[in-house]
């Protein structure tokens, strides 16, 4: 792929108003993506503060900075060595979006939902089940023998890549997004563009859903080889179909305005009713 370098004074266009020195903040800010991970949405404070300096350039008004401040709040969650190509698409797309009226901002959201489950297999594929393992391979053997080279190679063959990957990924995301955005506003795309990127980051959502929630019951009927397990028959109706009736209720609870706080309560106390009753 071939891409126009950003100066060190303008962006890729002539009406661009991003420079280099700020995807060059995005870049710094992007290193402290899981300091404030949380388990309701991620990693979404630390996305919002990334991409705060680029907002409040984009939307001088209040309340169009509230606006889009808020907009990125939603869930969100990637591998963090290669998140910043998906701030620098995000990046290109909120000033299309600061520029044209006519522009769904719904569209920033749903791009975001369908880029960060597929770039998080990848990105966990590389970094941490490849790269993480060579680098330790190298720096525990050296260590082993007493080699003072053994933890500064084990940074070295895993940092020097990473920080490559980072650095470059924040450009490219964004001469990318500028690029294909201009592409689409002129087939007239965007309206199918946004139906696709939701739908597809709804099936990212429902596939977290059955991968990141475990709901087992521990109640059984019988005795001896007559054992029955209650989880086993609902496997067998439905595999996954606990933890997707429960994400429906919680999905539900938070429809009408319930605190998250209260939802994570009653979850914990039937979570230790459950294990009092496997107790028994």
């Amino acid at each position: 792929m071939t891409t126009k370098m950003i100066s060190e004074d303008t962006a890729q266009t002539p009406e661009s108003v991003i420079t280099a020195r700020d995807l060059r903040r995005v870049f710094w800010r992007s290193f402290q993506m899981e300091f404030s991970w949380n388990y309701e949405r991620q990693m979404n404070l630390a996305f919002v503060y990334a991409l705060m300096p680029v907002l409040k350039k984009l939307y001088p008004r209040k309340e169009d900075l509230v606006v889009a401040l808020k907009r990125h709040l939603v869930f969100f969650n990637t591998t963090p060595h290669i998140v910043t190509l998906i701030l620098g698409i995000t990046t290109a797309m909120e000033e299309k979006n600061s520029q044209n009226n006519n522009m769904d901002a719904n569209a920033v959201d749903n791009v975001k939902a369908s880029l960060m489950g597929p770039l998080a297999g990848l990105g966990d594929s590389f970094f941490w089940g490849t790269l993480r393992l060579i680098a330790t391979g190298i720096g525990t053997s050296l260590a082993l023998k007493g080699n003072i080279l053994g933890p500064i190679l084990f940074l070295l063959v895993f940092n020097v890549p990473h920080l490559l990957v980072r650095w470059l990924f924040t450009r490219w995301g964004y001469v990318l997004g500028t690029g294909v955005l201009q592409r689409i506003q002129q087939s007239g795309m965007m309206e199918s563009l946004t139906y696709g990127a939701s739908i597809i980051g709804l099936m990212v959502v429902g596939a977290m859903t059955a991968s990141m929630i475990d709901i087992t019951i521990p109640i059984t009927f019988g005795a001896g080889e007559a054992k029955t397990e209650v989880q086993g028959i609902i496997n067998d109706i439905m595999p996954c179909l606990l933890p997707l009736v429960s994400f429906g209720i919680v999905y539900w609870l938070l429809g009408r305005k319930v605190k998250p706080l209260t939802i994570i309560g009653g979850m914990a106390l039937v979570g230790i009713s459950g294990s009092w009753i496997g107790l028994f």
